[in-house]
């Protein structure tokens, strides 16, 4: 072996042979590597060995710098806000990843054919269905048609439900508690405001119960239970439908288009059957571009197995298209403090660490206006596309075409300018002054524009609706949009010039 001497293809360049001394033993600087005599790195200084660590830690730190961000914000989120809205937050906001469409949600849908002007009760329209009319002979008399729902405080939905409904239905069951499903002590409703009903007096059956107070840890929804077990008690013992009279049953706030009902009495449908609804928050200027499905239509069955008043899955059938659901949908803001404070999912106020922040006025009338979860929350959806269009909530529509009738009719009566006594005393709580700011159908005293990728207020284009038009939930969401503002009369209204 050899070493070379001088700088290689100089003239004084030559092989010195290789000696020991040339292999020896590794400086104290730096330590031997198992044993080989020969030293790694050993060409590098030591200020340079802990440049190079340095600038590996530096890039570890960069790396791990995003992570340690988003675990400092979450944790000043569980301090802030609390841990329970934290775990709502993490659970919607990644719902997509591990959970899909509820396999107990019903996933037949029948097309629904319904256009103004054509009678949804003839052989022609259950023909359209792929149904036949049912005869109406000595032996097959009229069935009855029943509508059964549960009240709390909603009495304006109450009403437009009735004139919706009158010339279909023909016996109203109303139930309501001296209690919240929470256990707190409320006003009869509809007791109260029964005078406001003198028109179908004679279709109304009518309950009150006392209710009770929760248990120390006990779930609202037993209470809830316990509700709907009295609305089918008083159906077999009061009301006593017979085996061929169709009960209709669904929550206040879940209102069946009366054209839709009048197919389903006048045809054989199988029973029972879901109706799918149309979704709305706040008013009917919300349509959150979503459908609910609980409301359905029984056969009456007096047993065995009895026919029981619910509100969850009963068939996989679900009629398409066959009315509204106007989710907190209040003339004031007590009516919402109520509510949010005393209903079956309440927690999802008490569980907020900051819960007196979720039940100011002002901060209520604001969400109200923007469209807003009153909650905080997150859409419940199962894909990234619908996460992305409803992220920021509805959008407000323009258009008050398809909705229930009186809104249309009476549209004075139900905005923020109207102020008669029986509307002073239509909620269960004495309501502020302040209330006023809020009404039914237009949601606020701001006005709905047209919704465009460029708004009103001179933004330009806005993230959310960019990420609209990639997901290509735009144009599919906008057919969907049926109903909305409901003061389109009003001459001052830009949006109608």
């Amino acid at each position: 072996m050899s070493r070379r001497s001088k700088r290689e293809g100089s003239a004084d360049y030559q092989e010195l042979p290789l000696t020991a001394d040339d292999v020896s033993a590794p400086s104290s600087s730096y330590p031997p590597q198992s044993g080989t005599g020969l030293r790694l790195g050993g060409g590098l200084s030591s200020s340079r060995r802990r440049s190079l660590l340095n600038g590996r830690n530096l890039c570890r730190l960069c790396l791990l710098s995003p992570v340690l961000v988003i675990l400092g914000l979450v944790a000043w989120y569980a301090v802030v806000r609390g841990l329970r809205p934290l775990a709502n937050l993490f659970t919607y906001g990644t719902r997509p990843l591990w959970d899909h469409q509820p396999e107990t949600d019903p996933n037949i849908f029948i097309p629904h054919f319904y256009a103004e002007g054509v009678r949804p009760d003839d052989q022609a329209a259950c023909a359209r269905h792929n149904v036949t009319l049912r005869p109406n002979t000595a032996s097959s008399s009229p069935r009855r048609l029943i509508d059964a729902t549960i009240v709390s405080t909603e009495i304006d939905l109450l009403e437009i439900r009735f004139r919706e409904l009158e010339d279909v239905v023909d016996t109203f069951v109303i139930v309501e508690s001296e209690r919240t499903f929470m256990g707190t002590a409320k006003n009869l409703s509809f007791a109260m405001n029964r005078g406001r009903f003198a028109k179908w007096e004679g279709k109304i059956q009518y309950l009150s119960t006392p209710g009770r107070e929760l248990k120390p840890g006990e779930d609202p929804f037993n209470v809830e239970r316990e509700m709907r077990q009295a609305v089918t008690d008083f159906l077999k013992t009061k009301v006593q439908p017979t085996n061929t009279d169709l009960v209709f049953m669904s929550d206040v706030d879940e209102i069946p288009a009366s054209h839709s009902l009048a197919l389903l009495k006048a045809c054989n449908f199988p029973l029972p059957i879901h109706l799918q609804l149309r979704q709305f928050v706040y008013s009917f200027e919300y349509p959150t571009d979503s459908r609910s499905w609980r409301a359905q239509m029984h056969e009456w069955r007096g047993g065995p197995p009895l026919t029981e008043y619910m509100h969850s899955k009963a068939t996989n059938r679900t009629l398409a298209d066959a009315g509204w659901h106007c989710s907190f949908c209040f003339r004031s803001i007590s009516d919402f403090v109520f509510k949010m404070s005393s209903y079956s999912h309440s927690d999802r106020l008490f569980g907020n660490k900051n819960y007196q922040k979720l039940l100011n006025p002002a901060e209520i009338q604001r969400k109200v206006c923007t469209g807003e979860d009153v909650f905080g929350l997150l859409p419940e959806v199962y894909t990234w596309a619908e996460l992305l269009w409803r992220w920021n909530g509805p959008v407000k529509s323009t258009s008050a075409v398809g909705v229930p009738k009186a809104v249309i009719q009476d549209s004075e009566r139900f905005s923020d300018h109207h102020n008669s006594s029986d509307v002073e005393q239509s909620t269960s709580e004495p309501s502020s002054e302040k209330d006023d700011e809020v009404s039914l159908f237009t949601t606020s005293r701001f006005v709905a524009r047209t919704t465009s990728i460029f708004n009103s207020s001179g933004r330009g284009i806005t993230w959310h609706l960019v990420l609209r038009r990639l997901t290509g939930l735009d144009q599919t969401g906008r057919g969907k949009r049926a109903a909305a503002l409901i003061r389109v009369t009003a001459p001052s209204n830009p949006a109608f010039p």
